[in-house]
């Protein structure tokens, strides 16, 4: 009887540990991205399919969150193998969950990111003149934001980062500012943003008074070390262009592939003392 119950139970543990290594549950994280998790879970349903098309080894299944306490909260409670999650959202809190990288993303088939400070022409010349407020889907993290645009802790700022999920329409109304004041706003955009802000008549309104440096794109990553399951994943992701099915889905998911992980993402991290913020050199 006692070798009985010994079997089941070690066929218990057995069955278990498969069945956890058979979930392949992943999180799209992007605060400050415009839409809801309701609307995108379509496209998380159709990427789980994909994958699983291709990976014959568990179950798939996506979630994707654009707020970020939400964010947070479903890392800790879902706990996902492996992710797509923004860069400020990698600076921020990659050393407290863990995240290892994986692959990249190619926005525009680019495989670095610029962030542009943008005010209306013929305003402030000089980014520390800026006395009002800076609008941006990246600042919904601002901690992280402040460090990759400026190099800078948010607490060394004159200007209170504002996070927005509208950041053309936040264009828009800039583009009408006639104010030259230290405190005119400004918006941040991205390299994507930049190049469709390009097609609109707001364009020849605006001015760029700073650029950051070249930005790691947002990174694939494990919640965790990667098993040989999950590090598989970073190469069927990689062959995406290959079919149509895979080119469809990349152009919804709004990159043009995935590539290598992004060797310098390991010096944008944030060393946080208490509540307080320090920049990575």
């Amino acid at each position: 009887m006692k070798t009985m119950r010994l079997v089941i139970a070690l066929v218990f543990l057995f069955c278990w540990r498969s069945a956890a290594a058979a979930d392949l549950t992943f999180a799209v994280i992007h605060p400050g991205q415009p839409g809801s998790p309701q609307e995108a879970q379509p496209v998380m349903d159709a990427l789980a399919d994909y994958l699983g098309s291709r990976v014959q080894a568990g179950k798939f299944h996506g979630r994707y969150e654009n707020r970020l306490p939400a964010a947070l909260e479903l890392v800790q409670t879902a706990r996902p193998r492996w992710g797509i999650v923004s860069l400020p959202f990698y600076v921020r809190y990659g050393r407290d969950l863990r995240l290892e990288p994986l692959a990249s993303t190619r926005p525009g088939g680019r495989d670095k990111d610029v962030w542009r400070v943008m005010v209306p022409r013929g305003g402030v010349g000089d980014w520390r003149e800026l006395r009002g407020s800076a609008l941006g889907t990246m600042f919904h993290v601002p901690d992280a934001a402040a460090c990759l645009l400026f190099q800078v802790a948010p607490g060394e700022l004159r200007i209170q980062l504002e996070g927005t999920s509208q950041p053309l329409q936040a264009i828009r109304k800039m583009a009408k500012e006639s104010s030259h004041r230290p405190d005119s706003p400004a918006i941040v955009v991205d390299s994507s943003q930049f190049e469709a802000l390009q097609a609109l008549p707001a364009a020849e309104g605006l001015q760029v008074i700073h650029e950051s440096r070249a930005l790691p794109t947002s990174p694939v990553v494990s919640f965790g070390p990667a098993d040989e399951a999950v590090k598989k994943l970073a190469g069927v992701l990689m062959a995406m262009t290959r079919d149509e099915k895979g080119r469809e889905l990349l152009r919804v998911l709004q990159t043009e592939g995935f590539g290598a992980p992004d060797e310098s993402l390991a010096r944008f991290r944030l060393r946080m003392e208490g509540q307080d913020a320090r920049c990575s050199p």
